[in-house]
């Protein structure tokens, strides 16, 4: 599709047909001639309902003169033959006429196309034109602007110029003022820093050179008795660490002679838990004993009681001691021998507690002795430790003494210092002071210079802004002269193009009122023969009535006869039949042609008018189809614009290949779409070929007549809305308001599954014309 025709889609124009086709058939019963009103509009009129009405108007003449000479059966063949004469003529003069009208009509689209060029060109001069003037009017408003501004800037540099000067000297006399004011102040000043800086230099450097002796004799001091305490606290800490030896040593000693003496005293205490032991077994078997012994003698002495003679007693006692003291002198011997062991034990283990306590007590003592050695050892390194930090501590504050009288003599000296430095510092303070309002001064003279840069930058500005007006101003001429340069020769160009226009049109226009006279002469030669047809025909029709009532009075004649001859016949019905004779024969001719319809003169097949449009051809292609389609009989081409719609009276569309909406309009309207080929090959035979054998496409059935549409509001808003719009007006459809019941939804492709009758663009084009390369 080109742009050209997607342009036309946009306008959506409708263009009416200029020849009116409502005219009725023209049989007028005047035998005089027409007038120039009705020859004019004659002329302009289709030959349509005036051909269908002398096509009738012949047909019935012809059907009641064959009728005539059907009934007549060869009467007045002289008159029937001329009326077939005028008849061939008088078509014969209607196809010419036809023809004539045909091309009066192309003439006359030429010629709408031609005034339509006309105005269009008018349009665009007087556009042109007034663009051309509003550019001048532009130009002169930008000349005087500009020379408006010109004169302010001019005047507002002189201005500035003034000013400038004015502030140039103010600013050269402050700056002469400032500068001998600083130089006259700079002298005193530096004459009066000079001599206090020579005073103060000359007491400083004797005030330095005193301190400076005073100092190094007390750091000399200081060194000394830096070094006594170092040498001091050295063997304080020497000793410090000799007597935490021994401390250590004697804390070891002590601590294994405590040990000893509680392994000791749990060995005794041990041994003495065994010896009570031992004690306490013995006790219980010597209580044992002495209860054994004191029952044995209680025995015995019973014993001895209850003998009466002395035989009787010896030998009770012989025989009692002798069975009552072995076991008891066993058991006493018994306790004596563990009696003595567990005394000797105890004097043994008494012995050896007395001999650990001596061997403890001797360790202690001499544990003891050991330590009081010691710390009488330490006592005296402690005591002459503290002579010598009693010697340190008054050489210190000997030292300390000195360093105060040298304070005293230094706070002293201090103290004129600062009175000096205060004096000196007052004397800064007027030489700040006296700074400030060099640096006020020059502060001023710097906002001044600054004041005057700023001025300065203005006016370069200014400068530069004027610079660029004016640049603007020149190349705003320059694009206004080269604009009106251009707008002059496209006038120029307009100018000759419309002379041209005016000489093709003034050519066209005589050749056009040439073949316009020539038809009105057509037409009227036409007309009066036309006339002088009528009156023949009228002649004839009476004469034909004048025939028919001699016919009807010979029929009725015959029948009679007829009537008179059947009765004849009833009555001879016993003879045989004669043959007819010629009345016989004549009555059925003349009442079959009466009864039978009259028979239709066969027409002349005439060849179809091939009217082409083409579409995507330019330039010597398009030269080269017009001539090649010219060449062929019954064609004629149709120039038709690419931003106008395609004539009702296209019949074939030569294309291109591209699919342009000359091409989709044809299809829709059920027209042949052929190739250049086609028009080629054609002219190479001298003769149009058939269009499906030579890949021809042309739809049967029209595609959209008769059919609803409904178009999305999506797809109204998108781009082939137009195209659309007028297809669909072309192929006849019918659009709706609503998709219910709606043949085609043509809707965008994302709204294609919400419809079921939907079809995308692409689709609606595809079924349109479904043959694409």
């Amino acid at each position: 599709m080109t742009e050209n025709d997607s342009l036309w889609l946009q306008k959506s124009i409708n263009l009416s047909d200029p020849l009116d086709v409502s005219i009725e058939s023209n049989r007028s019963s005047n035998k005089g001639g027409m007038n120039a009103s009705e020859l004019d509009a004659i002329a302009f009129r289709p030959p349509s309902r005036l051909s269908d009405g002398l096509r009738q108007g012949r047909a019935g003449s012809s059907a009641r003169l064959s009728s005539i000479a059907n009934a007549m059966g060869g009467f007045n063949p002289f008159e029937v033959d001329e009326l077939k004469g005028k008849l061939a003529q008088l078509n014969r003069e209607k196809l010419r006429w036809e023809d004539s009208a045909r091309d009066l009509e192309r003439s006359k689209t030429e010629l709408q196309q031609a005034r339509d060029d006309y105005k269009a060109l008018e349009e665009y001069t007087h556009t042109i034109k007034v663009s051309a003037d509003e550019a001048g009017i532009r130009a002169e408003r930008d000349a005087k602007l500009r020379q408006e501004a010109e004169s302010k800037l001019l005047e507002a540099m002189r201005g500035a110029s003034k000013e400038q000067l004015a502030l140039k000297s103010q600013i050269d006399e402050v700056k002469k003022a400032h500068s001998h004011k600083l130089f006259e102040l700079k002298e005193t000043l530096e004459q009066e820093k000079d001599a206090e800086r020579t005073r103060a230099d000359q007491e400083r450097d004797e005030i330095v050179r005193e301190y400076d002796a005073k100092v190094v004799q007390l750091e000399r001091r200081i060194e000394e008795l830096t070094a006594k305490v170092a040498a001091s606290e050295v063997a304080v800490a020497n000793a410090k660490e000799t007597f935490q030896q021994r401390e250590k040593e004697l804390q070891q000693q002590v601590s294994q002679a405590q040990m000893e003496l509680s392994a000791a005293r749990t060995a005794a205490s041990n041994n003495i838990k065994q010896m009570q032991d031992r004690m306490d077994t013995l006790t219980r078997t010597h209580n044992e004993s002495m209860e054994s012994i004191k029952n044995t003698s209680s025995e015995q002495l019973y014993l001895a009681r209850g003998c009466t003679s002395p035989v009787k007693r010896r030998r009770t006692c012989r025989t009692t001691s002798s069975s009552v003291c072995l076991p008891w002198r066993r058991n006493t011997m018994h306790s004596r021998t563990m009696a003595f062991r567990t005394k000797s034990e105890l004097q043994t283990s008494q012995s050896a507690m007395k001999q650990l306590r001596m061997s403890n007590e001797a360790a202690l003592v001499h544990a003891a002795e050991l330590h009081a050695k010691e710390l009488d050892h330490a006592r005296s390194d402690l005591l002459s430790l503290e002579a010598t930090l009693s010697g340190v501590q008054k050489s210190l504050a000997e030292s300390q003494s000195e360093q105060r009288t040298t304070y005293a003599r230094l706070t002293s000296e201090q103290t004129t210092a600062r009175d000096l430095a205060e004096k000196l510092a007052s004397q800064n303070a007027e030489i700040t002071i006296i700074e400030d309002k060099l640096r006020a001064a020059m502060a001023d003279i710097e906002a001044r210079d600054v004041e005057l840069d700023e001025i300065a930058e203005v006016m370069q500005r200014m400068n530069n802004e004027r610079d660029t007006t004016v640049r603007g101003y020149s190349e705003d001429l320059v694009e206004i002269r080269a604009r009106c340069d251009k707008l002059e020769g496209d006038l120029s160009t307009a100018r000759l193009n419309l002379s041209n226009e005016r000489k093709a049109h003034l050519a066209t226009d005589g050749t056009y009122r040439r073949t316009i006279a020539d038809l009105r002469e057509q037409l009227t030669h036409a007309s009066s023969s036309n006339v002088s047809v009528h009156t023949e025909d009228l002649e004839a029709q009476q004469h034909l009535r004048v025939l028919c009532e001699e016919l009807a009075q010979r029929v009725r004649s015959l029948e009679a006869e007829k009537d008179n001859l059947q009765e004849e016949l009833n009555r001879n019905a016993s003879q045989p039949k004669r043959p007819r004779t010629g009345l016989a024969e004549v009555v059925p001719n003349v009442a079959a042609g009466i009864s039978r319809e009259p028979s239709m003169k066969k027409h002349r097949i005439e060849p179809t008018e091939r009217v082409f449009a083409v579409s995507g051809f330019e330039g010597q292609e398009l030269k080269a189809l017009k001539q090649a389609i010219e060449s062929l009989p019954y064609a004629s081409l149709v120039e038709c614009r690419s931003n106008a719609p395609l004539p009702a009276s296209v019949t074939h569309l030569v294309a291109s290949g591209q699919l342009t909406v000359k091409l989709l309009s044809a299809s829709v309207k059920g027209c042949w779409v052929v190739s250049k080929s086609f028009v080629e090959s054609s002219a190479t035979v001298g003769e149009w070929n058939d269009e499906a054998s030579c890949g021809g496409f042309r739809h049967t059935t029209l595609p959209l007549s008769g059919k609803s549409i409904y178009f999305t509001p999506a797809f109204k808003s998108s781009k082939h809305f137009g195209t659309a719009k007028l297809l669909v007006d072309q192929g006849g459809a019918i659009p709706t308001n609503s998709e219910n019941g709606a043949d085609f939804v043509l809707s965008v492709a994302s709204e294609t599954p919400k419809f079921l009758s939907a079809r995308s663009w692409e689709t609606f084009v595809n079924e349109i014309y479904p043959v694409q390369a």
